[in-house]
């Protein structure tokens, strides 16, 4: 069996080098059309919105903040999934959208319905920059002997410095 087919490719060259050729054209061709990059992002494209408003508990929080803006966001072109998290004075959102959307786009229309979202008086809203793998960090500040203030003002010293 396998020596009729080497005999085969020996006679029949052409009808062996044609699909290698039309393999090596694809490549090329799939080789210049495709976008490479050295850290691909293999996240969909997702915008981040955090709201701050200090003072407020995480349920206040969540009525006031995190439910109204989940439904101003609904029925965006694209949008796949709504990730929120509420805490004591903060809400965090992560809109996700297809694969195929622009991201530019699909910011700018969070923007938009941002602006017609009613958010009590106060309320510091931001986008957060693009990445994949940003997240926001928690720590605790905890020292003997010191109070909060005391530590907050360390803490502020060493980051400027």
């Amino acid at each position: 069996m396998i020596a009729k087919i080497v005999e085969l490719s020996l006679s029949q060259r052409l009808l062996v080098c044609m699909p290698g050729m039309l393999l090596l054209l694809g490549w090329l061709y799939a080789f210049h059309s495709l976008d490479v990059e050295a850290y691909p992002d293999p996240s969909p494209p997702i915008v981040e919105v955090i709201s701050q408003y200090p003072g407020l508990s995480a349920e206040e929080i969540e009525r006031l903040i995190t439910i109204p803006i989940e439904i101003a966001m609904q029925g965006m072109p694209g949008l796949t999934d709504v990730r929120s998290l509420s805490i004591f004075g903060l809400s965090d959102h992560k809109f996700s959208f297809n694969f195929g959307t622009d991201y530019i786009l699909n910011r700018q229309e969070v923007l938009n319905r941002l602006q017609m979202t009613p958010l009590p008086p106060g309320v510091q809203t931001s986008i957060s920059p693009w990445s994949a793998i940003a997240a926001i960090y928690r720590y605790d500040m905890v020292g003997q002997g010191q109070s909060l203030t005391d530590l907050k003002t360390i803490q502020d010293w060493m980051l400027r410095r």
